[in-house]
């Protein structure tokens, strides 16, 4: 299977998550680096969930309240 850049990148996020485990956006290393800067957390998170789709949420999940990681 050839991952992307951006598969990469979301997946490298996603370490500090562990398989099973229900998480926030807030959770993920780059959402807090970005603490400072609203505009880029929207951002991000719209990003992430187009990822979640368009890879099929093979990784992960978006629940009512969060997301929760599957592999």
């Amino acid at each position: 299977m050839q991952l992307t850049t951006t598969d990469q990148r979301w997946l490298a996020q996603l370490l500090c998550c562990p398989p099973g485990a229900h998480f926030t956006m807030q959770s993920l290393p780059l959402f807090r680096y970005y603490a400072d800067r609203p505009d880029l957390q929207t951002r991000l998170q719209s990003d992430f969930e187009d990822w979640i789709e368009h890879s099929g949420r093979k990784y992960v999940v978006k629940t009512y309240e969060d997301y929760a990681r599957i592999n």
